[in-house]
């Protein structure tokens, strides 16, 4: 932890706030994945101080996918769901295509763990419409085709086709105001 917090000073001393705040990040994956847990806690801590003081979405984003991944640890899906959704929100906030799609399907997959196969869907379709907007039809076609033929194959046809059908009723009722 100390070497990574005095990296973090050293850019900080030279102005780079944003390489600071990268090797914030990057230490608390690297301690995440070694499943220690209060340093990478720690690690966190300062760098979401640093991510508000830059109004760093993409940060945000990040932190929000990690934090998910230790409410996962701790059996806590719904305080993982809920991670995973402001991940995603603070992705679209700051345009980053490739953090967006990781935090969709984040979201995606704890609710289809939770059977809740609608925001399952929900998620993955909305996503394909954001991604687009934000990277191009070819690139959202690319990276959200196969997410929802996983989500077929999983699911089975009657199950997805459900959602589906649900997901689009509730455009519907959307559109007409209801």
């Amino acid at each position: 932890v100390d070497a990574v917090e005095r990296g973090a000073e050293v850019w900080r001393k030279v102005g780079r706030h944003d390489a600071a705040l990268r090797t914030l990040l990057d230490g608390v994956a690297l301690f995440q994945g070694q499943g220690r847990r209060s340093q990478a806690e720690h690690l966190a801590s300062e760098a979401n101080l640093v991510a508000e003081d830059l109004d760093h979405h993409a940060a945000h984003s990040e932190l929000a996918l990690l934090a998910a991944g230790r409410a996962i640890e701790d059996g806590d899906l719904p305080g993982a769901r809920l991670l995973a959704a402001r991940a995603r929100e603070e992705a679209m906030a700051s345009r980053t295509p490739a953090v967006y799609v990781i935090a969709v399907i984040a979201f995606s997959r704890l609710a289809e763990a939770d059977k809740d196969y609608l925001a399952a869907y929900a998620a993955l379709a909305d996503g394909w419409t954001v991604l687009s907007e934000m990277a191009g039809p070819e690139s959202a076609r690319d990276a959200f085709e196969p997410l929802m033929s996983e989500a077929r194959n999983r699911w089975g046809a009657q199950g997805y086709v459900q959602a589906k059908g649900a997901y689009e009723e509730r455009q519907n009722q959307a559109d007409d105001g209801h």
